[in-house]
Protein backbone atom coordinates (compact mmCIF):
# COMPACT_ATOMS: atom_id res chain seq x y z
CA UNK A 1 0.00 0.00 0.00
CA UNK A 2 1.23 3.15 -0.70
CA UNK A 3 2.00 5.51 2.07
CA UNK A 4 -0.10 9.08 1.88
CA UNK A 5 1.32 12.38 3.03
CA UNK A 6 -0.23 11.99 6.55
CA UNK A 7 1.04 8.74 7.44
CA UNK A 8 2.72 8.80 10.44
CA UNK A 9 4.49 5.74 12.76
CA UNK A 10 1.83 3.78 15.07
CA UNK A 11 3.10 5.54 17.85
CA UNK A 12 3.65 9.50 17.34
CA UNK A 13 4.03 11.80 19.88
CA UNK A 14 5.50 14.41 22.10
CA UNK A 15 7.04 14.82 25.32
CA UNK A 16 4.61 17.41 27.41
CA UNK A 17 5.76 18.93 30.37
CA UNK A 18 2.96 21.88 30.37
CA UNK A 19 4.20 25.44 30.55
CA UNK A 20 5.27 27.50 33.05
CA UNK A 21 6.20 23.88 35.11
CA UNK A 22 9.81 23.63 35.54
CA UNK A 23 10.03 19.91 36.52
CA UNK A 24 7.51 17.11 37.19
CA UNK A 25 6.68 17.73 40.45
CA UNK A 26 5.57 21.06 39.68
CA UNK A 27 3.25 19.33 37.02
CA UNK A 28 1.17 17.73 40.05
CA UNK A 29 2.04 20.55 42.69
CA UNK A 30 0.22 23.15 40.48
CA UNK A 31 -2.40 21.04 38.46
CA UNK A 32 -4.72 22.74 36.41
CA UNK A 33 -7.20 21.12 34.80
CA UNK A 34 -7.79 23.64 31.84
CA UNK A 35 -4.51 23.93 30.65
CA UNK A 36 -3.71 20.13 30.07
CA UNK A 37 -6.85 20.55 28.36
CA UNK A 38 -6.07 23.27 25.94
CA UNK A 39 -2.25 22.10 25.26
CA UNK A 40 -3.58 18.38 24.82
CA UNK A 41 -5.71 19.32 22.56
CA UNK A 42 -2.80 21.11 20.58
CA UNK A 43 -1.69 17.69 19.46
CA UNK A 44 -3.94 16.38 17.06
CA UNK A 45 -3.40 19.46 15.05
CA UNK A 46 0.03 17.91 13.74
CA UNK A 47 -1.34 14.22 13.76
CA UNK A 48 0.37 13.10 17.54
CA UNK A 49 -1.57 10.28 18.74
CA UNK A 50 0.10 10.00 21.88
CA UNK A 51 1.71 12.25 24.93
CA UNK A 52 5.16 11.31 27.46
CA UNK A 53 4.88 12.18 30.60
CA UNK A 54 5.89 11.49 33.98
CA UNK A 55 4.58 10.73 37.52
CA UNK A 56 6.14 11.91 40.77
CA UNK A 57 6.33 10.23 43.51
CA UNK A 58 7.13 12.54 45.70
CA UNK A 59 4.24 14.35 45.10
CA UNK A 60 2.12 11.10 45.74
CA UNK A 61 3.99 10.62 49.22
CA UNK A 62 2.69 13.94 50.39
CA UNK A 63 -0.76 13.71 48.45
CA UNK A 64 -1.49 10.23 47.15
CA UNK A 65 -5.24 10.44 47.07
CA UNK A 66 -4.99 14.25 45.12
CA UNK A 67 -2.48 12.46 42.95
CA UNK A 68 -4.85 10.17 42.01
CA UNK A 69 -7.64 12.36 41.40
CA UNK A 70 -5.17 14.60 39.24
CA UNK A 71 -4.05 11.28 36.93
CA UNK A 72 -7.87 10.49 36.68
CA UNK A 73 -8.56 13.67 35.52
CA UNK A 74 -5.46 14.01 33.24
CA UNK A 75 -6.27 10.29 31.17
CA UNK A 76 -9.92 11.50 31.38
CA UNK A 77 -8.95 14.81 29.10
CA UNK A 78 -6.00 12.95 27.23
CA UNK A 79 -8.55 10.21 26.72
CA UNK A 80 -11.12 13.07 25.09
CA UNK A 81 -8.47 14.34 22.38
CA UNK A 82 -7.93 10.73 21.28
CA UNK A 83 -4.08 10.83 22.72
CA UNK A 84 -3.09 7.91 24.76
CA UNK A 85 -0.28 8.66 27.87
CA UNK A 86 3.14 6.73 27.78
CA UNK A 87 3.42 7.00 31.63
CA UNK A 88 6.93 7.37 33.29
CA UNK A 89 7.03 6.56 37.05
CA UNK A 90 10.75 7.23 37.85
CA UNK A 91 13.03 9.63 36.74
CA UNK A 92 17.00 9.18 36.80
CA UNK A 93 18.09 12.51 35.47
CA UNK A 94 17.77 16.26 36.61
CA UNK A 95 19.55 17.82 39.72
CA UNK A 96 19.71 16.62 42.95
CA UNK A 97 18.52 18.72 45.97
CA UNK A 98 20.25 16.80 48.20
CA UNK A 99 23.63 16.99 46.43
CA UNK A 100 23.33 20.81 45.09
CA UNK A 101 21.15 22.46 47.90
CA UNK A 102 20.54 25.47 45.94
CA UNK A 103 18.42 23.35 44.00
CA UNK A 104 14.79 24.44 44.93
CA UNK A 105 11.82 21.88 43.56
CA UNK A 106 9.91 24.56 43.81
CA UNK A 107 11.64 26.81 41.85
CA UNK A 108 9.13 28.24 38.86
CA UNK A 109 11.74 30.99 37.51
CA UNK A 110 11.87 30.19 34.00
CA UNK A 111 15.84 30.76 34.29
CA UNK A 112 16.73 29.24 37.36
CA UNK A 113 14.32 26.36 37.48
CA UNK A 114 15.33 23.05 36.50
CA UNK A 115 13.71 19.07 36.01
CA UNK A 116 15.20 17.62 39.86
CA UNK A 117 15.95 13.96 40.05
CA UNK A 118 13.08 11.24 41.15
CA UNK A 119 13.78 9.88 43.46
CA UNK A 120 16.64 11.44 45.12
CA UNK A 121 20.12 10.29 44.55
CA UNK A 122 20.21 9.71 48.38
CA UNK A 123 17.04 7.12 48.38
CA UNK A 124 17.93 5.03 44.90
CA UNK A 125 21.48 4.41 46.37
CA UNK A 126 19.83 3.21 49.70
CA UNK A 127 18.23 -0.34 49.32
CA UNK A 128 16.70 0.51 52.86
CA UNK A 129 15.13 3.60 51.59
CA UNK A 130 12.93 1.79 48.91
CA UNK A 131 10.06 0.61 50.62
CA UNK A 132 7.98 4.13 50.11
CA UNK A 133 9.11 3.51 46.45
CA UNK A 134 8.07 0.01 46.20
CA UNK A 135 4.59 1.36 47.80
CA UNK A 136 3.71 3.86 45.18
CA UNK A 137 4.99 1.31 42.45
CA UNK A 138 2.07 -1.19 44.16
CA UNK A 139 -0.59 1.82 44.24
CA UNK A 140 0.06 2.37 40.47
CA UNK A 141 -0.28 -0.73 39.48
CA UNK A 142 -3.40 -2.10 40.96
CA UNK A 143 -5.11 1.06 39.82
CA UNK A 144 -4.06 1.34 35.95
CA UNK A 145 -2.15 -1.76 35.20
CA UNK A 146 -5.03 -2.17 32.89
CA UNK A 147 -6.38 1.13 31.88
CA UNK A 148 -6.19 1.70 28.60
CA UNK A 149 -6.18 5.11 28.20
CA UNK A 150 -1.87 4.42 28.87
CA UNK A 151 -0.13 3.56 25.80
CA UNK A 152 2.27 1.65 28.45
CA UNK A 153 4.12 2.18 31.77
CA UNK A 154 7.49 3.44 31.29
CA UNK A 155 8.92 2.19 35.04
CA UNK A 156 11.93 4.78 34.62
CA UNK A 157 13.47 7.38 32.84
CA UNK A 158 17.21 6.93 31.87
CA UNK A 159 17.75 4.32 34.31
CA UNK A 160 21.58 2.29 34.53
CA UNK A 161 23.24 4.94 32.26
CA UNK A 162 26.41 5.81 34.98
CA UNK A 163 26.28 3.66 38.13
CA UNK A 164 25.55 0.41 38.85
CA UNK A 165 23.51 1.30 41.99
CA UNK A 166 20.98 3.08 39.28
CA UNK A 167 20.58 -0.16 37.33
CA UNK A 168 19.77 -1.59 40.88
CA UNK A 169 17.52 0.74 41.55
CA UNK A 170 15.63 -0.14 38.05
CA UNK A 171 15.53 -3.38 38.18
CA UNK A 172 13.87 -3.37 41.61
CA UNK A 173 11.16 -1.28 40.45
CA UNK A 174 10.77 -3.19 37.45
CA UNK A 175 10.49 -6.59 39.07
CA UNK A 176 7.97 -5.05 41.33
CA UNK A 177 5.90 -4.15 38.51
CA UNK A 178 6.34 -6.82 36.94
CA UNK A 179 5.28 -9.26 39.39
CA UNK A 180 1.51 -7.00 39.45
CA UNK A 181 1.67 -6.74 35.51
CA UNK A 182 -1.83 -5.87 33.44
CA UNK A 183 -2.48 -5.51 29.90
CA UNK A 184 -0.45 -2.79 29.83
CA UNK A 185 3.07 -3.36 28.31
CA UNK A 186 5.80 -2.35 30.68
CA UNK A 187 9.26 -0.62 29.17
CA UNK A 188 12.51 1.73 30.15
CA UNK A 189 13.04 4.84 28.91
CA UNK A 190 16.91 3.84 28.13
CA UNK A 191 18.92 6.84 26.97
CA UNK A 192 20.96 4.22 24.62
CA UNK A 193 19.98 1.39 22.30
CA UNK A 194 22.57 -1.02 23.88
CA UNK A 195 20.97 -0.05 27.52
CA UNK A 196 17.72 -1.88 26.66
CA UNK A 197 19.40 -5.32 27.07
CA UNK A 198 20.23 -4.85 30.90
CA UNK A 199 16.47 -5.17 31.08
CA UNK A 200 14.85 -7.52 28.37
CA UNK A 201 15.78 -10.34 30.52
CA UNK A 202 13.59 -8.86 33.22
CA UNK A 203 10.78 -8.71 30.80
CA UNK A 204 10.55 -5.13 29.54
CA UNK A 205 8.17 -5.68 26.45
CA UNK A 206 8.64 -2.22 24.54
CA UNK A 207 12.44 -1.07 23.87
CA UNK A 208 13.35 2.63 24.11
CA UNK A 209 16.62 4.96 23.58
CA UNK A 210 16.90 8.61 23.25
CA UNK A 211 18.57 9.90 20.00
CA UNK A 212 17.96 13.43 21.14
CA UNK A 213 20.58 15.15 18.40
CA UNK A 214 22.08 13.68 15.44
CA UNK A 215 25.55 15.21 14.13
CA UNK A 216 24.06 14.51 10.45
CA UNK A 217 21.54 11.85 8.41
CA UNK A 218 24.39 10.13 7.91
CA UNK A 219 24.09 9.07 11.62
CA UNK A 220 20.96 8.43 11.39
CA UNK A 221 21.09 5.98 9.03
CA UNK A 222 23.74 4.13 11.20
CA UNK A 223 21.55 4.10 14.13
CA UNK A 224 18.08 2.95 12.37
CA UNK A 225 20.69 0.07 11.12
CA UNK A 226 21.69 -0.68 14.42
CA UNK A 227 17.45 -0.14 15.85
CA UNK A 228 16.67 -2.73 13.19
CA UNK A 229 19.36 -5.27 14.46
CA UNK A 230 18.51 -4.77 18.04
CA UNK A 231 14.51 -5.76 17.29
CA UNK A 232 15.41 -8.64 14.74
CA UNK A 233 17.43 -9.77 17.73
CA UNK A 234 15.31 -9.13 20.79
CA UNK A 235 11.62 -9.58 18.72
CA UNK A 236 10.34 -6.56 20.75
CA UNK A 237 9.05 -3.09 19.66
CA UNK A 238 10.70 -0.12 19.50
CA UNK A 239 10.32 4.05 20.54
CA UNK A 240 12.51 6.77 20.39
CA UNK A 241 11.27 8.44 22.68
CA UNK A 242 13.77 11.89 22.95
CA UNK A 243 14.14 13.52 19.78
CA UNK A 244 15.05 17.10 18.40
CA UNK A 245 16.91 17.58 15.68
CA UNK A 246 20.32 17.65 13.64
CA UNK A 247 22.79 19.28 15.54
CA UNK A 248 25.76 19.25 13.66
CA UNK A 249 28.09 21.33 15.79
CA UNK A 250 28.15 18.80 18.47
CA UNK A 251 25.24 17.53 21.19
CA UNK A 252 25.10 20.37 23.79
CA UNK A 253 25.95 18.17 26.41
CA UNK A 254 28.85 18.56 28.43
CA UNK A 255 29.21 22.28 28.99
CA UNK A 256 30.18 23.42 25.71
CA UNK A 257 26.71 25.53 24.35
CA UNK A 258 25.25 24.15 20.90
CA UNK A 259 27.36 26.60 18.23
CA UNK A 260 25.92 29.08 15.49
CA UNK A 261 21.70 28.89 15.71
CA UNK A 262 21.62 25.26 16.88
CA UNK A 263 20.15 26.31 20.27
CA UNK A 264 16.67 26.92 17.98
CA UNK A 265 14.04 24.20 17.34
CA UNK A 266 14.60 22.31 13.89
CA UNK A 267 12.27 19.37 14.26
CA UNK A 268 12.42 19.15 10.32
CA UNK A 269 15.95 18.12 10.12
CA UNK A 270 14.79 14.97 11.87
CA UNK A 271 11.02 14.30 11.54
CA UNK A 272 11.01 13.38 7.58
CA UNK A 273 13.87 10.96 8.80
CA UNK A 274 11.31 8.72 11.15
CA UNK A 275 8.49 8.69 8.76
CA UNK A 276 11.01 7.48 6.02
CA UNK A 277 11.72 4.43 8.08
CA UNK A 278 8.35 4.17 10.22
CA UNK A 279 9.78 4.44 13.41
CA UNK A 280 8.05 5.49 16.48
CA UNK A 281 8.93 8.44 18.32
CA UNK A 282 8.54 11.65 20.61
CA UNK A 283 9.84 14.78 20.38
CA UNK A 284 10.88 17.52 22.65
CA UNK A 285 8.70 19.04 23.40
CA UNK A 286 5.22 19.84 22.74
CA UNK A 287 4.82 23.07 24.06
CA UNK A 288 7.80 25.65 23.52
CA UNK A 289 10.15 26.35 26.73
CA UNK A 290 13.59 26.41 27.54
CA UNK A 291 15.65 23.79 28.44
CA UNK A 292 14.83 22.10 31.66
CA UNK A 293 18.34 20.02 32.64
CA UNK A 294 20.33 22.60 34.20
CA UNK A 295 23.09 21.98 31.68
CA UNK A 296 25.07 25.36 31.24
CA UNK A 297 24.35 27.94 34.11
CA UNK A 298 24.42 30.45 31.91
CA UNK A 299 22.18 30.41 29.24
CA UNK A 300 19.15 27.43 27.92
CA UNK A 301 18.75 26.59 24.55
CA UNK A 302 14.96 26.58 22.76
CA UNK A 303 13.17 23.47 22.56
CA UNK A 304 9.43 22.91 21.55
CA UNK A 305 6.65 23.38 18.96
CA UNK A 306 3.57 25.21 20.31
CA UNK A 307 3.25 29.06 22.12
CA UNK A 308 0.34 28.50 24.81
CA UNK A 309 -1.86 30.53 22.42
CA UNK A 310 -1.77 27.88 19.95
CA UNK A 311 0.58 29.46 17.25
CA UNK A 312 4.14 27.37 16.82
CA UNK A 313 7.97 28.51 16.77
CA UNK A 314 8.17 27.29 13.02
CA UNK A 315 5.29 25.96 10.91
CA UNK A 316 8.09 23.89 8.89
CA UNK A 317 8.87 22.39 12.39
CA UNK A 318 4.74 21.36 12.59
CA UNK A 319 4.05 20.48 9.20
CA UNK A 320 7.35 18.11 8.99
CA UNK A 321 6.44 16.26 12.28
CA UNK A 322 2.24 15.99 11.17
CA UNK A 323 3.76 14.93 7.46
CA UNK A 324 1.68 17.29 5.90
CA UNK A 325 3.02 20.28 4.22
CA UNK A 326 -0.74 21.48 3.56
CA UNK A 327 -1.18 22.60 7.03
CA UNK A 328 -1.01 26.07 8.11
CA UNK A 329 -0.28 27.82 11.38
CA UNK A 330 0.52 31.07 12.79
CA UNK A 331 4.38 31.32 12.94
CA UNK A 332 6.13 33.40 15.82
CA UNK A 333 9.27 32.30 15.97
CA UNK A 334 10.31 33.87 19.28
CA UNK A 335 10.91 32.47 23.13
CA UNK A 336 7.53 31.78 25.15
CA UNK A 337 6.01 35.30 26.52
CA UNK A 338 6.44 33.44 29.88
CA UNK A 339 10.14 32.77 29.48
CA UNK A 340 11.37 35.75 27.61
CA UNK A 341 14.07 36.46 30.10
CA UNK A 342 16.32 33.78 28.29
CA UNK A 343 16.24 35.25 24.93
CA UNK A 344 18.30 38.36 25.90
CA UNK A 345 20.54 36.45 28.58
CA UNK A 346 21.22 33.75 25.90
CA UNK A 347 21.99 36.89 23.50
CA UNK A 348 24.72 38.02 26.69
CA UNK A 349 26.04 34.31 26.83
CA UNK A 350 26.70 34.00 22.99
CA UNK A 351 28.39 37.46 22.41
CA UNK A 352 30.54 37.05 25.29
CA UNK A 353 31.59 33.36 23.99
CA UNK A 354 32.00 34.43 20.71
CA UNK A 355 34.54 37.90 21.94
CA UNK A 356 36.07 35.06 23.52
CA UNK A 357 36.80 33.18 20.79
CA UNK A 358 38.28 36.37 18.65
CA UNK A 359 40.73 37.83 21.74
CA UNK A 360 44.29 37.21 21.15
CA UNK A 361 45.75 35.22 23.75
CA UNK A 362 48.70 36.84 25.26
Amino acid sequence: MTATKNTVPAIWGANYVPTRRMNTYQVWWRFDADQLDQQIGLAPRINLNSLRMWLSPERWWEAPDEVQDQLDTLLAIADRHGIRILLCLFKNCGADPNVKQDVDVLDESPVTGCEVHSPSRAILKDPAQWGPCFEYVDWFMNRYKDDERLLAIEVMNEPGLYKQEETTFALAMLDRAMKQKGALKLTMGCVGLDHNQLYVDHGIEIMQSHPNFMKSEEQFDRFNEERTALQQKTGLPYIASEWQRIRAGGLGWGGVFPAGDEWKPAHHTMAPLFHRHNINGYFWSLMLRPSYLKIHDDARWLNGVFHEDGSVYAERDAQAIANDSSLTFEERPEWPEWAAENGPRLQRFLQKRDQAKTTPVG
